[in-house]
């Protein structure tokens, strides 16, 4: 099958990554302190189910039933299977790690996506962007401490599957995903997560959720669900938008939302190898964005001159 043609919104795409991953920040809080009372699949499960509240109502209050239309049936339900898959293991990272920690880990898949989407996408991979690759698996590796068994912990395995099922994702949704709206493809992807947590959630929980839960466990559920509902709708369209490897670095942007509700909330400080790793992370994404900027000017420039 072949795709349609891509668009190239780069300044655009890069100011919806930011957004989504202030929401994403936010919802990992939330998610972490769902994860000290329920498993981590009741957890999925309510990320996906409540994540279609605000989907669906804002798909049907801006272009009625059409924004839930699907073309590619087989996409969106390969698509909601690696989210499931994303979503349980990111659940098990945050909780089994500090939380800085767990979100820096998952930055995983922005090397890994720029680093595809030459191959996997036909996108020109740069010079620029083969540093800022290497610049963030740097990062990686500072944080893990493969030397020091770090890498090889339950929490650091389940946040690297995370990232790479992310990663996997994206790839296919930039691929194949143009003739979606976001709409309909963040809903059915939800949709198709909620029926696999469902069912498996009754054979993995520690105690049925609506013996457990009061007021404030139902509070925490909700938010874990909205936010994540909320936050998926500009992610998916900064993918859908601009080249993978411009945006994806822009992912990294979580973790300074994520510093400041660790400290304020937990008193949780990262440690001097999170810092030096995240900095290393920041440092390349800070860098091929003011390239990729740069260079979609002069592109835009030399168009209007030769016009």
């Amino acid at each position: 099958m072949e795709a349609a043609a891509r668009p190239n919104r780069i300044g655009t795409g890069i100011l919806f990554m930011i957004l989504a991953c202030s929401l994403f920040a936010s919802m990992a809080a939330f998610g972490r302190d769902a994860t000290e009372r329920f498993d981590f699949m009741e957890v999925t499960f309510f990320r996906c189910f409540l994540a279609m509240v605000p989907v669906v109502a804002i798909g049907l209050g801006s272009s009625g039933f059409t924004s839930l239309r699907v073309k590619n049936w087989w996409l969106l339900i390969g698509l909601g299977v690696l989210m499931t898959a994303t979503l349980c293991t990111y659940f098990i990272s945050i909780h089994l790690l500090p939380l800085n920690d767990a979100i820096v880990l998952s930055f995983t898949n922005a090397p890994f996506m720029s680093l595809l989407s030459g191959p996997f996408l036909k996108e020109k991979v740069t010079l620029q962007r083969w540093a800022a690759v290497i610049g963030g698996f740097a990062g990686i590796i500072v944080i893990a401490n493969p030397g020091g068994g770090g890498l090889f912990q339950l929490g650091t395995i389940a946040a690297v599957t995370s990232a790479l099922c992310s990663a996997a994702t994206w790839l296919l949704l930039r691929r194949w995903g143009t003739g979606e709206t976001s709409v309909a493809i963040t809903a059915w992807m939800l949709l198709v997560g909620s029926v696999i947590t469902g069912l498996i959630m009754p054979f993995m929980w520690r105690a049925p959720f609506w013996e457990i839960a009061d007021l404030r466990d139902w509070g925490v559920l909700i938010m874990v669900g909205l936010l994540g509902g909320f936050a998926q709708l500009p992610l998916s369209h900064a993918y859908r938008i601009a080249p993978t490897a411009a945006v994806a670095p822009f992912f990294y942007s979580c973790e300074l939302f994520t510093f400041f509700i660790a400290w304020s909330v937990w008193g949780e400080l990262p440690s001097w190898r999170t810092v030096i790793g995240c900095a290393l992370i920041v440092g390349a994404a800070v860098f091929l964005g003011l390239h990729e900027s740069l260079s979609a000017r002069r592109t835009k420039r030399a168009a209007a001159q030769a016009a």
